[in-house]
C-alpha cells in the first residue's frame, strides 16, 4: 500500500490529458543535429574525463567547453563541476 502512490495509471484516467513534461527521457525520431557550442554538459565516467576533455579541446571551435560530470556522482558534486568550483562541499558523493 505504501508503494501505490508512486505507480501511475495506464491510459487516460477520467478523460483527462496525461502530462509528460516531467519525464526525464525524451525521444526524437530521425536524425538529431546540434553544434558543439550547444553542449552544456557531457556525462562520462570520471576516469575518462581527462581524455575526454583533451578530445573536446581538439574539436572545439570557440567558446566554453561543456561541463563534464559522472552519472555516479551526487548532486552536490555535479553542481560544483558545472559551476567550475573545485570544492564540492560537505556532501560530494
Amino acid at each position: 500500500m505504501r508503494l501505490t502512490p508512486f505507480i501511475e495509471q495506464m491510459g487516460n484516467p477520467s478523460g483527462t490529458r496525461k502530462e509528460f513534461w516531467w519525464e526525464r527521457e525524451w525521444r526524437h525520431v530521425g536524425d538529431f543535429h546540434f553544434r558543439f557550442a550547444d553542449l552544456v554538459v557531457v556525462f562520462a565516467p570520471e576516469e575518462e574525463h581527462d581524455e575526454f576533455e583533451e578530445h573536446m579541446r581538439e574539436i572545439k571551435v570557440r567558446g566554453r567547453l561543456p561541463g563534464l560530470v559522472d552519472a555516479s556522482w551526487g548532486l552536490e558534486r555535479m553542481i560544483a563541476a558545472l559551476a567550475r568550483v573545485s570544492e564540492p562541499g560537505p556532501f560530494p558523493e
